[in-house]
């Protein structure tokens, strides 16, 4: 009952939603149950036909975790609260599709655009920019291919599909199936985040150079392993947490540059086709309060107080929608308004739940008529 058991791998977009695909996604931690249906597109919604119904405004969602949002039922999802809320007075005039995708990054975003989104005919697309997304990007344009104006056509590169793909069954039928796992993994966390930063780094180099090849073992040293590499890296390229740094290396500031690249191909997409657009830095639990993932973030080595308050990140994508002239919507202080009375996301998986999804579909929508990028009528 994984996440794997509804994605297939891709040519061009690494990995994507089957097609039709019926599955059901449920929480170790007893945080949610959910069955998951991917319509005939291969999104995570509703049906829609392709061509786009005369008199319907079409809005286009991308992004990740937080948009696909496994975590809560389909009609539960911010996307779909979103059509739900612009239909209650104009039945059957909007239409919003989710074109969320685990794991992806503007670089996949931009693809995604490209090869299916336009297809779609959308007159809005909203981009959803999940602070993991730069260093996500590092890492699939390492098996990306690009055209001579150095654009991505696909995120596989020249890796035979079969040889990248087997990896993550293996990985997620452990994470799906193996109590071990999870136990070693687990109390493995929650001991590593009081551990210093050197210690952690040694631990790790060891950890890598010694672990067993071909075994549920190298899986789990493999595992825990890069969690200590998390701790000491603190490098944007592996460490995602990083983003909220105020200064980087160059090196990280040349990734930081390289998604931007990203983000203008897509506002480019946008421009060529007619189409609106917006971009949204999504909230991270421990941007909100001190009270957000009060469980979770102690596996990622932080404290059960933790909270970030540095302005970096939303701060940064401001700056560039001011110079491309792109939409800014930033949920960030709804997000910490609200959450003063009620929980916004999971305490243990750190994703939306449906009060989160909710003010997320709210505030965009605040956002979206105040800054009429819908059309006055």
């Amino acid at each position: 009952y994984g996440f794997h058991q509804f994605i297939q791998p891709s040519r061009v977009l690494h990995n994507e939603l089957i097609p039709n695909a019926v599955s059901r996604y449920i929480s170790e931690q007893g945080e949610f149950d959910v069955d998951i249906r991917i319509n005939s597109m291969g999104l995570r919604d509703q049906e829609y036909t392709l061509d786009k119904p005369e008199g319907v405004y079409r809005i286009l969602v991308l992004g990740d975790s937080p948009v696909v949002g496994i975590e809560v039922p389909g009609e539960e999802t911010f996307p779909n609260q979103m059509e739900q809320l612009l239909n209650q007075d104009n039945p059957g005039r909007f239409e919003v599709l989710n074109g969320g995708m685990q794991g992806y990054s503007p670089i996949l975003y931009y693809l995604f655009l490209k090869e299916k989104g336009l297809d779609f005919n959308p007159d809005l697309v909203l981009i959803n920019f999940s602070v993991t997304d730069v260093t996500d990007d590092y890492d699939h344009a390492k098996r990306a291919r690009f055209d001579e104006e150095g654009m991505p056509v696909s995120v596989t590169k020249d890796v035979q599909l079969e040889d990248q793909v087997s990896y993550v069954p293996f990985k997620q039928f452990l994470r799906n199936n193996s109590v071990l796992y999870h136990f070693i993994r687990d109390r493995y966390h929650r001991f590593q985040y009081e551990m210093k930063t050197e210690e952690a780094k040694i631990i790790g180099d060891e950890q890598t150079t010694n672990a067993p090849e071909n075994s549920e073992e190298s899986e789990i040293d493999l595992a825990l392993a890069t969690h200590l590499a998390h701790l000491a890296g603190k490098d944007l390229r592996e460490d995602f947490f990083a983003i909220f740094n105020e200064t980087f290396l160059p090196e990280e500031e040349s990734a930081w540059q390289q998604t931007l690249v990203w983000l203008r191909g897509i506002h480019q997409l946008c421009l060529q086709n007619g189409i609106a657009i917006s971009l949204i830095p999504v909230p991270q639990p421990n941007q909100v309060s001190t009270e957000e993932w009060k469980e979770g973030k102690q596996l990622w080595g932080f404290d059960a107080d933790h909270m970030i308050t540095s302005p970096h990140f939303q701060g940064r994508l401001k700056a560039f929608c001011e110079q491309e002239r792109i939409p800014f919507i930033n949920p960030l202080p709804r997000f910490r308004e609200v959450s003063l009375q009620k929980q916004l996301f999971y305490p243990y998986d750190g994703h939306f739940n449906k009060e989160g999804h909710r003010v997320m579909a709210e505030h965009i929508l605040d956002a979206l008529t105040t800054r009429h990028i819908f059309p006055q009528n």
